[in-house]
């Protein structure tokens, strides 16, 4: 994907407090300390399991903060829209659409079940708002679906680029 032509949207959400992350990191202290006195009671293995409690934590909080402080972008060029995740100052895309196998662009109000979806990518936060638009297109034969909030110059370039 040419990056330097392209159109880039980045997709905010909303902050959590900083007192609902500091009670949440106190308790996962606390269920930790307790989990690993636990332990204490294990003969043979405590040390092992007390290692292991340390590192499931650590994956969960990792997860947790890269939940918290992780971005959508959404990515317009000549040729393809594209859709990826953001944390600091690094992006990995996640999907690549060429403009032309989009086979449908409508507004999310318009959505309806279909029973012939592979799979719907969601590039949203929350509830579908009036904005939020979604799109069809196929690959190797499977109907995929893609659902995000365009800006109105994302969105004015891409209809352009589909009517044509």
């Amino acid at each position: 994907m040419d990056r330097e032509k392209a159109v880039v949207q980045i997709l905010r959400k909303r902050r959590k407090s900083l007192a609902f992350m500091i009670i949440s990191g106190i308790g996962l202290i606390i269920i930790l300390n307790i989990l690993i006195t636990l332990t204490n009671n294990l003969n043979d293995i405590k040390n092992l399991v007390s290692v292991m409690l340390l590192v499931v934590f650590g994956i969960i909080i990792y997860l947790i903060i890269e939940r918290i402080i992780s971005v959508y972008i959404y990515l317009l060029t000549e040729d393809y829209l594209g859709f990826g995740k953001k944390i600091g100052k690094r992006e990995h895309i996640i999907l690549e659409i060429p403009i032309k196998d989009i086979v449908r662009y409508e507004s999310a109000s318009e959505l309806e079940v279909d029973t012939e979806l592979s799979n719907t990518y969601y590039f949203i936060y929350g509830e579908p708002r009036e904005t939020t638009k979604f799109g069809e297109y196929y690959k190797e034969g499977k109907k995929y679906r893609f659902i995000f909030n365009p800006n109105e110059r994302i969105n004015r370039i891409l209809e352009r680029k589909l009517s044509s």
